[in-house]
């Protein structure tokens, strides 16, 4: 069972790091692109602004969820530098459990925010302001389900059954 979920989890990381590229490409081209239009051409392109914006919010979300899963993300281990392995494993715990609370929030937030987002759409390129909702949704169920791995390695010691 583990080993099935390690291997959709592979496959979720491998799509948000194709977001995470796909976005990183797309924000500085089509901008450079909206520089030559506007300033050389003198028609600026309709749109490109909110794809722009678009993609850095999807960029951003994305690219929150592989740090943390790849624990890239920024911590303070001033607390727990110099305690005893025991007592690091305990923290962890706990502030995974925490993380998963906060996730939890978060996740129920977007839920309920989605239906009164769908009627708002974006002036140009008509996009949902629901969709960014729904990414960040995905993103935090994804870290949810990332601190309920970690809990559970904690717990069983660092070992979790791959059967």
């Amino acid at each position: 069972m583990y080993s099935i979920y390690k291997k959709i989890q592979s496959l979720i990381i491998r799509m948000f790091y194709i977001i995470v590229y796909t976005a990183s490409i797309i924000i500085p081209v089509i901008l450079a692109i909206q520089v030559i239009f506007r300033y050389f051409l003198k028609s600026p392109i309709p749109g490109v602004e909110e794809l722009a914006s678009a993609s850095f919010i999807w960029l951003v979300i994305f690219g929150s969820a592989i740090l943390f899963k790849e624990k890239k993300h920024i911590a303070v281990d001033m607390f727990v530098r110099n305690k005893s392995e025991n007592i690091k494993k305990i923290i962890d715990i706990g502030n995974n459990v925490f993380m998963l609370l906060i996730f939890a929030v978060l996740i129920y937030s977007c839920y309920i925010s989605i239906p009164n987002q769908m009627f708002y759409k974006t002036v140009v390129l008509k996009i949902s302001r629901s969709t960014h909702t729904i990414a960040l949704m995905i993103s935090f169920i994804f870290m949810l389900m990332c601190c309920i791995e970690n809990i559970m390695r904690g717990l069983l010691g660092g070992h979790i059954n791959a059967k």
